[in-house]
């Protein structure tokens, strides 16, 4: 069991999602002990929880410090704007397949990426979406489902997010609720010829008006970044971009956690603790000019 753990390590995914793997396959072990099989045949029964530090992603070793540095991901404001510029260009088919075919107009992957920077909603969240969810009149979006591909990459399903904080609601911005109309508009012409309900339908859909793939969607989102000509980065980073532009324009920390759906205040400080202390030093020097300007006339 501890050898597919460190398997799974290795392949580089997040200690995180590790331990929800194994904590929902502790749980459906355990529902069947009795009934399936015998209490002493679980093979699950004595795994024990990942530590703090295996959650941390910490080993031991000595390059701990400088995987730690890594961790969160994120996009600088430039690179910000290099990243939504390509991506309206490739969707509006302006850039080609491997520079050499022109593709056809999909606004699908830039609004993707417009609004995990914009909103920092999780990509199965951005999957789930109807438009029944979005208010475009009064500025919000409802956020109460998520896309989860535990059965396949082709195969998404529905679920509940992941804390019942993650049940939430968000303001947009007018630029958002603009580029929201506009889509709605671009999904309503390829509808059009379906006879389709657009209300009915997600907001992010495949070619057969279901559910996204999310190995197509991560392709897709790949070839952008590297016609950015940008260092890669997860599409899950745009959320921690989000956050860090948020925290930038020091928004209260308590907002930030709401708004990104974590179930405390307490995570939302952990998990961008490095973004904080980069606005702490800030807040030293503006200290010290309010302090010249009252105490020493300068």
């Amino acid at each position: 069991i501890y050898e597919m753990r460190d398997k799974l390590l290795n392949k580089e995914l997040a200690p995180r999602t590790i331990f929800n793997m194994e904590t929902t396959l502790k749980g459906a072990f355990k529902d069947g002990e009795g009934v399936k099989f015998l209490v002493q045949d679980n093979p699950l029964r004595g795994l024990e929880r990942m530590s703090k530090e295996e959650l941390m992603g910490i080993t031991g070793d000595l390059e701990d410090d400088e995987k730690a540095d890594k961790k969160i991901e994120w996009f600088e404001p430039e690179e910000q704007k290099k990243l939504i510029e390509t991506a309206k260009e490739y969707a509006e088919g302006k850039r080609s397949i491997n520079y050499s075919v022109q593709r056809k107009k999909d606004l699908r992957p830039y609004l993707r990426i417009f609004l995990g920077l914009h909103t920092g909603m999780r990509s199965g969240e951005i999957s789930a979406l109807t438009w029944r969810k979005v208010d475009l009149e009064n500025g919000s979006i409802n956020i109460n489902r998520s896309v989860e591909y535990s059965k396949g990459d082709t195969i998404g399903k529905l679920k509940l997010p992941k804390s019942e904080k993650s049940t939430r609601e968000i303001e947009i911005t007018p630029r958002v609720i603009e580029e929201l109309r506009k889509y709605k508009l671009w999904m309503q012409e390829k509808l059009l010829p379906l006879r389709a309900d657009i209300n009915k339908v997600p907001l992010i859909f495949s070619n057969d008006l279901g559910l996204a793939h999310r190995s197509q969607i991560r392709k897709i989102y790949d070839t952008i970044v590297r016609q950015a000509k940008l260092e890669h980065r997860s599409f899950h980073s745009l959320r921690h971009t989000h956050a860090s532009n948020l925290i930038d324009a020091e928004i209260y920390p308590l907002a930030i956690s709401r708004r990104l759906g974590h179930s405390s205040i307490a995570i939302t400080m952990d998990i961008y603790s490095h973004f904080f202390d980069r606005k702490k030093k800030k807040m030293v020097s503006q200290l010290q000019e309010v302090e010249n300007s009252i105490f020493y006339g300068t």
